[in-house]
């Protein structure tokens, strides 16, 4: 009798083990859910899997409440990998590009004009073209020593047209043809050649007589210059040009 009490009872203890009732379910697995920092929730009865509320079975409002709100490894609805719940990647910083210093943003590169250079900005998300200014030109194009500078060229002249900063001037070969008022080394007395034999003038010193198809008068040599600046500068080691005392080169403008 002893013996067969002692398996029935080894019998009756094993099935108590082997078939763990729905307490205990319960508890094992409120247990495993705690320890992976969950909460358990009794199933919602969803037609689609019969879960609970978090799993992605379920059809009901409650469905994608359970996950992790920071991504991850769950799938209850939130991100998974994002920054916060949803977003699915994280998102552009909120600096805006910009053109460096007095320079002008343009729409696109087809927008940059043909004379002017462009380049392109990029921060965080945006991008931007900018068309460079131009630089600050303050200066203004001058005839070569052998040219001077007239209004138009004459119909037998040999000129030249020369610019600088949006500047543009022409410039005649001096001696190629006449230009009374335009030729600092010549002074007309007569603008009409019929008129020169019949008219009586002196040259200056320093100059010869000359006649052209626009008239005659006098002229000083080539070489002499436009203009001299004789202005006193108050350095005594600054000497200035000696023709400023001196009666050659008549027609050369001094400035005093």
């Amino acid at each position: 009798m002893m013996t067969f009490s002692l398996r029935t009872s080894n019998r009756l203890l094993s099935s108590w083990y082997l078939r763990p009732s729905s307490w205990t379910l319960a508890v094992l697995l409120t247990s495993s859910i705690a320890a992976c920092g969950g909460t358990y929730v009794p199933g919602d009865g969803d037609s689609n899997s019969g879960g609970s509320p978090g799993d992605d079975g379920g059809t009901d409002g409650n469905d994608g409440v359970g996950g992790a709100a920071t991504g991850g490894t769950g799938t209850g609805g939130a991100g998974t990998g994002g920054t916060s719940p949803g977003d699915g990647g994280a998102g552009c910083c909120l600096a805006v590009a910009t053109c460096d210093g007095t320079d002008k943003q343009v729409d696109s590169e087809a927008d940059c004009p043909d004379d002017r250079s462009c380049y392109s900005r990029t921060v965080c998300c945006s991008t931007v073209w900018c068309v460079q200014e131009a630089p600050v030109c303050d200066g203004f194009p001058s005839c070569a020593e052998s040219e001077i500078q007239v209004p138009s060229c004459p119909a037998k002249g040999d000129c030249t047209e020369r610019s600088l900063c949006g500047n543009t001037i022409t410039c005649m070969v001096r001696g190629s043809a006449c230009y009374p008022g335009y030729e600092p080394d010549r002074d007309y007395a007569s603008e009409s050649p019929d008129m020169c034999t019949v008219i009586d003038y002196v040259c200056p010193a320093g100059t010869t007589a000359f006649s052209n198809d626009c008239g005659c008068g006098c002229e000083q040599p080539e070489e002499c210059p436009d203009y001299l600046n004789c202005t006193p500068s108050g350095d005594p080691e600054d000497v200035h040009d000696p023709l400023c005392d001196s009666d050659e080169c008549p027609y050369t403008m001094r400035v005093q």
